[in-house]
């Protein structure tokens, strides 16, 4: 597997056990874009794009329509600390265009402890 160097590059760090959560906005060519037009897909990988480790679930923000919940959870955040990547990507549902776009890539250290960081 390949691993993208298209997408936000955002840099994610998170302590080993724990619950991964944070939201976005998904906009292509300054365009809003929602949570039910979309397939999403992410995953934690090794830095070679071979052995997944987590997965991320999606789901659609019930307060505000323009975001789209991430998260990971603590039942998947228990592999061995150290230093990954990830990749989320979405396909459109409407459009006919089943071209996957990364949306979000970056590192992912999965630290042991807070006073490891």
């Amino acid at each position: 597997m390949t691993i993208s160097t298209k997408g936000l590059f955002y840099p994610i760090s998170v302590i080993r056990g724990n619950t991964l959560s944070f939201s976005v906005e998904f906009n292509i060519d300054g365009e809003q874009q929602y949570f039910s037009d979309y397939d999403f897909a992410g995953f934690v990988y090794q830095t070679d794009g071979e052995n997944n480790f987590a997965q991320f679930i999606f789901t659609e923000n019930l307060e505000d329509a323009n975001l789209i919940d991430i998260k990971i959870p603590s039942t998947e955040t228990r592999f061995a600390a150290g230093d990954y990547v990830y990749e989320i990507k979405g396909v459109s549902t409407v459009d006919g265009d089943l071209e996957a776009r990364t949306i979000l890539r970056g590192s992912f250290t999965l630290i042991e402890t807070f006073g490891s960081i």
